[in-house]
C-alpha cells in the first residue's frame, strides 16, 4: 500500500461488496462498544468529574439569567467569541428539550462518541478499509482529562480529528476543501482553543510531510499556503475580539521533568494496580502485533505526530490561565497514532484480550460512579437547606498528595447556583478563567475577588500550620466572612485553623454546612 510502513507488506485491500460486508460487523462492534462506554453515564446522577458542576452552573446561569432577578443580582453574561463554548452551546440547546442534568450527561456521552468517531473517521480516510483497530480508542476515553472535567476540549477534539479526516478526503476538490475547512476550523475555534490548536498542528504536519515527499516543491508550497487560509478567521477573532488573548500573562512553564508523568493521564482512573494490569495487556498486544508483523502505519502521518510531540515538549504547563496545557496533548497524540496505524488481519486472541481489559476497566468505573451518587446526594441535600439567593462561601481542604480524588468535591458547591440561585464565589468566571462566558455582577465583583481561593492544598495548609506565620486567619478573613450567610466546609478536619462560629445546618464525615448569619428569608427557587 502506498504511503504505509508495513510489517510485512500490507495485505491486498478489499473493495466493493466484500468491503461492505466486512464493514457491518465492525459498525456493530463500534455501536456496542460505545453503548457499553455509556453505562457509567447512565447510572450516574452527577458524574464525578471535577469541573462538571461548574459547567452545569454556568449553563444554568446563561439560560436563566434574563428571567431571574436573583441570578442577575450576582452574575452577568460575557458570552462572545471566546474559544470555549462547546459545552455552553450544546448543553444550552439540549436544555430546551430535557432537564439540565440529563443534558449534561448527554454531552458526556457525545464527548465519548466524538472521540471514538473522530478516530474511526480518520482511520477510514487513511486506510480506506474497515477495521476493528481504531476501536482501541474506546479503552482510553475514560482518561484523566475526562475525570478532571475537560469536556469542551475533549468533545471538540473528536470533531477536530473528523475535520482533519475531511481535509485529507477532499484533497482533489480544492475549492470545496478550503471552504469546508475554513468553516470547520472556525467552528473548532469556538468549540475549544486547544482542540483548534491540535487541528492546526495536524494540518501543518500533514502538509509539511507532503512538502518533504513532493518532488514538485512549488506545487507543495502552494498547497501549504492554501491550507493556512482556513485559520485566518479564527486567528482574527482571537486576537481582535476574544478576551482569552488578554490572558497571555497567565502562561507559565513547569518543570520539564513533569512531562515524563504526563502519559499517566491516558490510563490512570481509580485503581493503579488494575490500571497497570489493563494497560500492560494492551502493551503486550501491541508488542505481539509488532513481532508478528501485523501492524501497518501510514507514512503521511509521521509529520502530524512529530509536530504534536514537539508541541507537547514545548507547551507550557499553564496556557492563557488554563491548567495542564501540555498534558492535554497526550490524548490527541495517542488517538492520532491509533488512527494512523492498523492491524491486519485482525486476530481473535488480541481482540479478546483488549475487550476483556476494556470491560474490567468499565466495571471499576461503574462501581465508583455508583458510589459517587451516594456522596453527592448528601451534598445536594445540604445545598437544598440553603435559602434562595443566599451568599455561600466555600472552603475545600485537600491534604492528599493525589491531585484528583476519586469522588471530587472541589466544585460541587457551584450547584447551589443551579438549585438555590445562590452567590458562589468559587464559580469559574471571567476574568479569572479567561474563556468563561459568565462573570460576577459589578456589585459582587469586589467580594468575589477578596474571597480566598476555595481549594487549600497541602502547601497552603502547611503554611497555615507554621507558627511563625503572621496571618492566622487563613481562609477565613473576618471582613470577608461577615458578608456571607452560609459556609460549606469540606474536609474541615484538615484545616489547622478553626472555622468561624455558626449554626451547623447539615453535617457528614466529609463536610459541614454552617449558617453564619440569618439570610434575608427569600422565597424558594425551583431547581434545574
Amino acid at each position: 500500500m502506498k504511503g504505509a510502513l508495513t510489517l510485512p507488506e500490507a495485505a491486498i485491500e478489499i473493495s466493493g461488496p466484500q468491503h461492505r460486508r466486512a464493514g457491518w460487523p465492525i459498525a456493530c462492534s463500534a455501536v456496542l462498544g460505545m453503548a457499553l462506554a455509556f453505562i457509567p453515564i447512565a447510572v450516574s446522577s452527577i458524574p464525578p468529574l471535577a469541573d462538571y458542576p461548574n459547567h452545569l452552573a454556568r449553563v444554568h446561569i446563561l439560560t436563566h439569567l434574563g428571567g431571574s432577578p436573583e441570578l442577575a443580582e450576582y452574575y452577568r453574561s460575557v458570552q462572545g467569541v471566546q474559544p470555549n463554548l462547546a459545552f455552553d452551546v450544546v448543553v444550552g440547546a439540549l436544555t430546551r428539550v430535557m432537564p439540565l442534568e440529563a443534558a449534561g450527561r448527554t454531552f458526556i456521552a457525545l464527548t465519548i462518541a466524538s472521540l471514538v468517531g473522530g478516530v474511526l473517521a480518520l482511520h477510514r480516510v487513511l486506510h480506506r478499509r474497515p477495521s476493528l483497530w481504531p476501536l482501541l480508542s474506546l479503552f482510553f476515553v475514560y482518561n484523566r482529562l475526562l475525570l478532571w472535567g475537560f469536556l469542551g476540549y475533549l468533545f471538540t477534539l473528536g470533531l477536530a480529528l473528523a475535520s482533519f479526516a475531511a481535509w485529507i478526503a477532499l484533497d482533489r476538490h480544492r475549492v470545496v476543501r478550503i471552504v469546508a475547512a475554513t468553516v470547520l476550523a472556525t467552528l473548532l475555534y469556538f468549540g475549544h482553543l486547544y482542540a483548534f490548536g491540535v487541528y492546526a498542528v495536524c494540518i501543518a504536519g500533514y502538509e509539511l510531510n507532503g512538502l518533504w515527499q513532493q518532488p514538485r516543491r512549488l506545487t507543495a508550497l502552494a498547497s501549504a499556503a492554501t491550507a493556512a487560509i482556513q485559520f485566518l478567521p479564527a486567528c482574527f477573532l482571537f486576537w481582535s475580539a476574544s478576551p482569552t488573548s488578554g490572558a497571555a500573562r497567565e502562561t507559565h512553564w513547569g518543570s520539564l521533568w513533569r512531562k515524563l508523568g504526563a502519559p499517566a493521564n491516558l490510563i490512570f482512573t481509580y485503581d493503579v494496580l488494575l490500571d497497570l494490569l489493563c494497560v500492560g495487556t494492551i502493551v503486550a498486544v501491541v508488542v505481539w502485533g509488532l513481532v508478528r508483523r501485523r501492524i501497518t502505519f501510514r507514512r503521511t502521518m509521521l509529520g502530524p505526530l512529530a509536530l504534536l510531540l514537539t508541541a507537547f515538549v514545548a507547551m507550557p504547563d499553564q496556557l492563557f490561565s488554563s491548567y495542564a496545557a501540555d498534558k492535554r496533548l497526550t490524548v490527541p497524540i495517542l488517538l492520532v497514532a491509533i488512527a494512523a496505524s492498523d492491524w491486519r488481519p485482525w486476530d481473535r486472541l488480541p481482540a479478546l484480550l483488549v475487550s476483556a481489559s476494556f470491560m474490567v476497566r468499565l466495571v471499576l468505573i461503574v462501581q465508583l460512579w455508583l458510589q459517587a451518587n451516594t456522596v453527592y446526594a448528601e451534598y445536594l441535600a445540604a445545598i437544598h437547606r440553603i435559602p434562595s439567593a443566599a451568599k455561600l462561601m466555600v472552603i475545600v481542604a485537600h491534604a492528599s498528595d493525589i491531585s484528583l480524588p476519586s469522588i471530587p468535591a472541589f466544585e460541587i458547591a457551584n450547584l447551589a447556583a443551579v438549585y438555590r440561585h445562590a452567590f458562589v464565589p468559587s464559580l469559574f468566571t471571567y476574568p479569572r478563567e479567561a474563556a468563561s462566558a459568565i462573570a460576577f455582577s459589578q456589585k459582587m465583583e469586589e467580594l468575589a475577588q477578596s474571597t480566598p481561593f476555595h481549594i487549600w492544598r497541602s502547601p497552603a495548609l502547611a503554611r497555615l500550620r507554621d507558627s511563625t506565620a503572621g496571618d492566622r486567619t487563613g481562609p477565613f478573613p473576618p471582613n470577608v466572612v461577615s458578608q456571607y450567610e452560609y459556609l460549606l466546609l469540606v474536609n474541615g478536619e484538615d484545616l489547622p485553623v478553626a472555622p468561624p462560629r455558626g449554626k451547623t445546618v447539615y453535617e457528614t464525615p466529609q463536610f459541614r454546612l454552617l449558617e453564619l448569619r440569618p439570610s434575608a428569608g427569600r422565597k424558594a427557587v425551583e431547581g434545574g
